[in-house]
């Protein structure tokens, strides 16, 4: 186990952090647990810090759905990283990272989870509809720098993880199934 801990640390971490990430999104369209709420305002919190300097620099507005979108995608890189430094430390390197093996590794069940992450951020960030991610005095370019970056973090991951990142985008999805249905199961223990 503990063998196990220290390969997936890194994809393990990047994977806490998406699933986070993901339930700020889904706390914007459904009610979370209180503890939930303070977890998810504290991560936001987290993110618009770090991000704050990048994104001031390029002259785009500190958006949460911004910073949402970024920091997925940094993390779905840092899955495939992961992926790689895992296969190396159990003596099973991954093929090299070469232009030909892109998307090589794709599969209906990673495309399914990828759709799924990405309406999970439309819906979160269509409910911010008061509050639209503009850059450079435009909505447009707010939803394709929106779109673009969650799918860049996708092709970078699978670029660098191949095949081990797509199975730790299904652990992904797995685990923000859990979180969520933790969550709806103590709202419901909450109201009884």
């Amino acid at each position: 186990m503990v063998d196990w801990l220290r390969r997936e640390c890194i994809a393990t971490l990047a994977m806490l952090g998406a699933a986070i990430t993901v339930l700020e999104q889904l706390g914007r369209i459904m009610p979370l647990e209180p503890r939930l709420q303070m977890l998810v305002a504290w991560w936001e919190h987290a993110t618009r810090g770090f991000w704050y300097l990048p994104i001031a620099w390029i002259g785009a507005p500190l958006h949460h759905d911004l910073v949402a979108a970024l920091s997925l995608a940094v993390f779905m890189a840092m899955m495939g990283v992961g992926a790689r430094v895992s296969g190396h430390i159990a003596g099973k390197p991954l093929p090299p990272i070469v232009l030909a093996r892109w998307l090589d590794g794709m599969s209906w069940p990673s495309l399914i989870v990828f759709a799924a992450l990405v309406l999970v951020f439309l819906l979160g960030h269509g409910a911010s509809a008061s509050d639209p991610l503009m850059i450079w005095c435009s909505r447009t370019v707010g939803k394709y720098a929106f779109a673009l970056t969650v799918t860049a973090g996708y092709v970078a991951g699978d670029y660098v993880g191949h095949d081990e990142f797509h199975r730790r985008l299904l652990r992904l999805a797995a685990s923000v199934i859990v979180l969520a249905g933790a969550n709806y199961a103590a709202r419901a223990l909450r109201v009884a």
